[in-house]
């Protein structure tokens, strides 16, 4: 199952791009770029997907050296969490269905006392995603706390580990066990439930 979500993400951005210097749509040409956009990019995601899982399967694992850069510019690794359970979110900042798996984490969080988990959203977009916008992006949804605390950590994927993992619409979240190992994924949209049935099941 194809989720288009990340498609029509990438097309608003790129609408967005197109934009006249005073901020109004360029006529034509503007709808043009959006449609074109629309219909372009899942094509090319899916050929891309095609010839990647042709070339190397999908990890079934987060136990490989995957490098992440953290709001502060310093490396960070899923790995170095082992012994937790994690839940691994591919996301960007300016992803509308993004934003509101975002308050689905806050409302679990919130609600949630457990110990030993850790939630991940790391942006497959690092050259938008700067630390400034991320840091803007925490402070709008009020999730600083969750970020202070070590349970919410948001990072930049410098590297591409969103390509070999596959990911190709977003929001995608991975969920971990404590050793590593890829349990399940799920695109698009996740509720709060919808998440304590997924921890429920790491923690067995």
């Amino acid at each position: 199952m194809v989720d288009w979500t990340w498609s029509y993400c990438s097309a608003e951005y790129l609408g967005r791009k197109s934009l006249s210097p005073s901020g109004s749509p360029n006529g034509g040409k503007w709808f043009s770029y959006k449609i074109l956009a629309i219909i372009a990019i899942p094509t090319m995601l899916l050929l891309s997907l095609l010839v990647f899982s042709i070339a190397q399967p999908r990890p079934n694992s987060f136990s490989e050296s995957e490098t992440l850069s953290d709001l502060n510019g310093s490396s960070i690794s899923i790995k170095d969490q082992a012994g937790k359970v994690q839940v691994v979110e591919f996301m960007a900042t300016w992803c509308q269905t993004c934003k509101q798996l975002t308050g689905e984490i806050d409302t679990f969080l919130t609600a949630s006392n457990a110990t030993g988990i850790v939630f991940w959203s790391i942006s497959i977009d690092p050259t938008h995603d700067v630390p400034t916008v991320f840091d803007k992006y925490i402070s709008d949804n009020n999730i600083g706390e969750h970020a202070e605390s070590g349970r919410w950590r948001f990072a930049r994927d410098t590297e591409n580990w969103h390509v070999l993992f596959q990911v190709t619409s977003i929001p995608h979240t991975f969920f971990v066990d404590k050793n590593l190992n890829i349990i399940g994924d799920q695109l698009g949209m996740i509720t709060a439930s919808d998440l304590q049935t997924w921890v429920n099941r790491l923690n067995l």
